[in-house]
């Protein structure tokens, strides 16, 4: 039986040995990179949903401020709509003997009703 002596090691086992070691480190820094490249993406996307949720308050505050300004002019509408009337009431009353009041009262009625439907189709 042939010996080999203590500091000559078998050249096979280091040979797969620095291979596997090298195959290790490679993976690693694919690893790595690949981590890295995730880390990046992450970034990105956390910025991205930071600049959205922004965005969303700001058209939160939007939609509060358009609907505050509807909700005036819903109320200026009423008022002005109230204020015609009157006026057109008065006028025609003034100026219309009795069965053209009839017939006056009749078109206010017919109004009235078309400005409800209008106040139903907004309140929708």
């Amino acid at each position: 039986m042939i010996r080999q002596p203590f500091l000559y090691p078998n050249i096979k086992n280091i040979t797969e040995s620095c291979t596997i070691q090298y195959f290790f480190l490679l993976l690693c820094g694919i690893w790595q990179e690949m981590t890295g490249d995730r880390k990046q993406l992450l970034a990105v996307f956390e910025v991205r949903l930071q600049d959205l949720l922004i965005l969303c308050d700001e058209r939160d505050e939007q939609i509060k401020a358009l609907t505050e300004t509807i909700r005036q002019m819903k109320d200026e509408y009423r008022i002005l709509n109230t204020k015609y009337t009157n006026l057109l009431t008065a006028a025609y009353l003034t100026a219309a003997d009795k069965g053209e009041k009839k017939e006056v009262k009749r078109q206010l009625s017919d109004l009235v009703r078309e400005v409800d439907k209008c106040l139903a189709l907004l309140n929708e």
